[in-house]
């Protein structure tokens, strides 16, 4: 593979989270727990995501994404449509599965959002995804509780088909790194998911996210010498910065997973310009080590509150 190149698109982007998988995973032996979220997601993959063009699975949790650069309309009905349909069909996906032959978790929570991401490809592969409509699913994914269906105003209120907006409520939320300075519309599937008062009331500290993605092999390239993340506001403190990493191995690859490592020795400029520095090269040298390829991504994320 050649190196990784960003490239601009107009994106469908969906979260998934299996609810209450943790209390399950706990309950029944790690064989099952591996053994049910294959079966489930082979199910939903195969079944449920015709047209998308990326997945990726974060441990329980599943990332989607789906191009809509032309035929807007129909990819975004159709979509809404699928996960409609994988919310109501979930309890029962895995029914008559002779392997899963114990109790399994009943209930599903997605977050859909739609704008322009950027797609990192090399040698014509995808790699990732990240923009705004992916962190806008993920925040969304997280107001569908206990279960359903959560989707914002960007996704567009008049893609919803009109047989289906009796299944929809609607309020005003904020969403942390997304709509802190102000309230963002959403719509919810009735009678399955309840927006908390606490997602209506403007929050009191702010987060903010920013994050640069490249190849094991460009981070190699600054792997001895000090890297810079620009922040478009200042931090409130060092100690209230965070930043990770994330890469994939092959193992990962074949899992569909995310390896993920807290980067420690960090400094924080305030001024001119807030940034954050820190050396890539022990992190970048940690994921070679274990096993990634200079042709695989790697996400050096920074998230800290507001001053």
């Amino acid at each position: 593979m050649g190196r990784a190149k960003g490239q601009p698109e107009f994106v469908i982007a969906a979260v998934l989270d299996i609810r209450g998988f943790s209390s399950f995973a706990m309950k029944v032996d790690s064989l099952q727990a591996a053994a049910y979220l294959r079966r489930v997601y082979t199910r939903i993959i195969d079944e449920y995501l015709q047209g998308s063009e990326f997945y990726k699975l974060t441990g329980d949790g599943l990332i989607v994404v789906f191009p809509c650069a032309e035929k807007v309309e129909y990819l975004a009905s159709t979509a809404l449509r699928s996960f409609i349909k994988l919310v109501s069909d979930f309890p029962k996906l895995c029914k008559g599965d002779p392997l899963i032959n114990f109790d399994v978790p009943k209930m599903l929570g997605v977050g859909l959002s739609r704008g322009a991401a950027t797609k990192l490809v090399a040698g014509g592969v995808t790699l990732d995804y990240s923009g705004r409509p992916l962190n806008a699913a993920a925040k969304l994914m997280d107001l569908a509780r206990p279960s359903g269906l959560v989707l914002d105003d960007a996704y567009g209120a008049d893609l919803i088909p009109k047989r289906m907006k009796p299944l929809f409520e609607s309020t005003k939320v904020y969403l942390r790194g997304i709509s802190e300075e102000g309230l963002t519309r959403v719509y919810y599937t009735r009678g399955l998911t309840k927006i908390p008062a606490s997602a209506m009331r403007a929050p009191e500290v702010r987060w903010r996210h920013v994050e640069d993605v490249m190849t094991i092999s460009d981070w190699k390239d600054h792997s001895k010498e000090a890297y810079y993340i620009g922040l478009p506001t200042a931090a409130r403190s060092k100690d209230e910065v965070v930043v990770s990493a994330e890469y994939t191995t092959p193992h990962d690859i074949a899992r569909h997973e995310v390896s993920r490592i807290t980067v420690d020795d960090i400094d924080y400029v305030a001024s001119p310009r807030s940034c954050v520095v820190f050396r890539p090269g022990p992190y970048v040298n940690k994921a070679v080590r274990n096993g990634a390829k200079g042709s695989s991504t790697m996400k050096f994320s920074v998230d800290y509150l507001v001053g």
